[in-house]
């Protein structure tokens, strides 16, 4: 499992919604791989996990302690 927090000062990535569909597509995964998806409103906070394809250390595994993961929100522009 690959776990991303986002914190933000108005509970919105720009016009992203905040829905597990989304993230799925902001990753490149299918929706069924984003095992836990929680809004924490009164900390403008969300909270996803991405099923691995592979075990954490695997021979093939990309990304070991999972520190990678928040790449694809580089380009998302929070307002």
């Amino acid at each position: 499992m690959k776990t991303v927090r986002i914190i933000t000062p108005t509970g919105h990535l720009g016009t992203t919604p905040l829905e597990k569909a989304s993230f799925a597509r902001l990753f490149g995964v299918e929706e069924g791989r984003v095992t836990d998806f929680v809004v924490f409103e009164p900390a403008n906070a969300i909270k996803l996990t991405i099923r691995r394809l592979r075990p954490s250390g695997s021979m093939g595994e990309g990304d070991l302690l999972g520190a990678q993961q928040y790449a694809p929100l580089f380009d998302v522009e929070i307002p």
